[in-house]
Formats: C-alpha cells, structure tokens, sequence
C-alpha cells in the first residue's frame, strides 16, 4: 500500500509497511498525525520529527519503521512507542543486511535498550545463549546503559559479541574492548560495520589478557557456541567443565599493564570496566595493577564458584584491598552479602564501587 499527500502548509512523511502505513502530518492547526485506518496515533507519536525519510528495522514480532526521532511498531503497547533519539541517525538492520556480509552461521538480531534507539547486531543463528536472547528478548543483562553513569572510557574485557561494547558506544562512551576468540571478533566486525557511526568510539584489541603474554587456547560447549573458557600452562579446563566442551582455538594472550599506554584511549582515565571471562578473572586482574590505580568507579564482574588458580573470596578481596564496596546492583545501592564459598557451580555478578 502507497499513501501519498500533498499540501502547501504540511510536511508529510509517509512509510509503507505489510500491515498498513503511516501518514504524519503536520499542520498549522496542530492536527494529529493518522494512521491509514484514520485513526489517530497515540499523542507524542510522530510528532516534532527531525527527519522526514523512514528506514525499516526487520523485528521477529512486528513491522517496526523508524524515523530520526520515533519509533512505531504494529501489534506493542503505544505507551512504548513514543521515544527521543539522539542525534545519530540509527542504521536499520534491513539496510545493515545489504551493505555489511554477515559470516558462515550468523545472522541478525534487532537491540532494544532503554534511552537508545533500536540498532543491529550480528549474532550466532544457533547454539549460543547470548545470541538466542538477542534474538528474542532483545538484549542482554544490560536494559538501560544510563545506570553505569556519566559516560566517558570504559574497558570491555571478554567482549564476545560486542553487546556492552556497542550498547556503551551508542550512549557516547569510548570503549576498549578485548576478545579473542575467531568466531565472536567475525561476527563483532559484522556489528561493527552496521553501527558504523559509533565504530570510531570502539578500541577492539583481537586478543585475551592475562598476567604473563602467552598462548593459550579457547574451548567452548558445544551448545553455548560464542561462551568460551580460557585453558592456558596445561589446565585441564575440558576436564573440569565437562565432555560437552570443544577446543575452538588459539590464541594471544597480553598483559594489560603492558598494553595500557598503547590504548586509543590512553589518555582518558577508564571510569568503568566489565570482566567477564568465565573464571580467568583472577589472570586478568593480576596483570592489571595499573589499571586498578586508576581506580576505576565501576567494575561489573563474575564471579565463580570455581575459578582458576584463586578462589571467590581471594578474588573479592583483592578489590576490597583497594577500596572497592562490593555491590550487587550498578548503581552501586544494594550491598552484596557474602556468606563465604560459593559452590562450585554458581556464577555470581558483582558490582565493584568506589565512593571517592
């Protein structure tokens, strides 16, 4: 369906979609913009746009088309349609599709963040946890990048698919971003591409830290393709997690004490880091005493029941040593009560404060 309407004192924008169009017009009597039905749209939809061209952003569940300011989705509550954007324009993922190749096994998913405009993310097509909730729900832990504060340098240790990265970057952080398996960086180049306008803000260093420069290889379950588990000096991490985990690769380990006055972003102070390396974290921080004397605000870390060559309560207490409370909440409120060892098993977030 075509809708097409002209008039000396209006500005119409007009966007086609499977189920209908919209029409905006704006008028110097201060109609409301109409849907095909000739209904009126909720109040705060297309009204004030910045922009009077549409793109359209494939989403699983419905039709969704976005101008530089609004966004409007068929069958979802209206109180959710109304948002600001800032002023850079979003690349929709119809039109990320056609211009960025996406690799063997990966296909698309559509990012839904609260304060941001939707925006596309290459993602596995099967057998991995993150992607499957990037698919369907739309995110990943992180719902609004506004709770991690004032934005500035922020340092993304075990990126995977790139989803703080980007997320951080499209709420105008500069992000240092490290991950060194193949299959993630491919598929995090692929995001990259699509999200050109932010791709400057992003420092991707296509390798894994630790606290001695080595080699060292990834294994992964064969289910949660893209989580992948360090296995360096001969430990038998296959062993420990189980027959369901597969070597995926080798790759470079740096230390980051070395690597820091080399960042793009060297001469920012880092205000916030995310760890996530599925037990490796006790590696990490020990070749990253530098790091800590910048003292970070916020540090957003797992913690495992079983973590490799230190404990739960060892790691923990490194940052309590350097003036950290330890929190279970980003905007550093709720106090995380720890009781002692977790059981093996578990895999805890924690929130990594300081006050000064």
């Amino acid at each position: 369906m075509v809708c097409h309407k002209r008039r000396a004192l209006s500005l119409a924008v007009v966007l086609a979609g499977v189920t209908g169009c919209v029409l905006f017009v704006l008028l110097g009597d201060g109609q409301l913009p109409v849907h095909s039905s000739g209904q009126p749209l909720p109040e705060g939809i297309g009204q004030q746009p910045s922009s009077s061209s549409g793109t359209k952003s494939v989403h699983p569940e419905a039709d969704t088309w976005t101008t530089g300011v609004v966004e409007t989705t068929g069958p979802r509550k209206h109180a959710s349609l109304a948002r600001t954007w800032p002023s850079t324009t979003p690349v929709s993922t119809s039109r990320a599709r056609d211009r960025c190749g996406l690799p063997a096994g990966g296909r698309w998913a559509t990012v839904e963040l609260r304060g941001l405009p939707p925006f596309p993310m290459a993602v596995y097509a099967m057998h991995d946890v993150v992607s499957e909730k990037l698919r369907t729900v739309h995110r990943w832990e992180m719902a609004d990048p506004a709770v991690y504060g004032r934005p500035g340098h922020a340092m993304d240790i075990g990126g995977n698919l790139g989803i703080y990265s980007l997320s951080l970057a499209k709420a105008g952080w500069n992000v240092t971003t490290w991950e060194p398996m193949p299959a993630n960086l491919k598929l995090l180049r692929a995001s990259l591409c699509a999200n050109s306008e932010v791709a400057p803000r992003i420092d991707l260093h296509e390798a894994g830290l630790s606290d001695v420069a080595e080699t060292c290889r990834m294994v992964s379950d064969r289910t949660n393709t893209g989580d992948g588990t360090v296995m360096c000096r001969g430990e038998n991490v296959v062993h420990q997690r189980g027959h369901h985990f597969v070597v995926r690769g080798s790759f470079e380990m740096k230390v980051l004490d070395e690597e820091l006055p080399k960042l793009k972003f060297a001469d920012q102070q880092v205000g916030f880091v995310k760890v996530d390396v599925e037990g490796f974290e006790c590696h990490v921080w020990r070749g990253a005493r530098e790091l800590l004397k910048q003292r970070p605000r916020l540090i957003q870390s797992e913690v495992w029941g079983e973590m490799q060559n230190c404990t739960p309560t060892e790691y923990l207490k490194l940052f309590r040593d350097a003036g950290y409370q330890i929190k279970k909440d980003a905007r550093c409120r709720t106090d995380a009560r720890w009781t002692g060892p977790l059981r093996k098993s578990a895999i805890e977030d924690y929130f990594l404060c300081r006050r000064d």
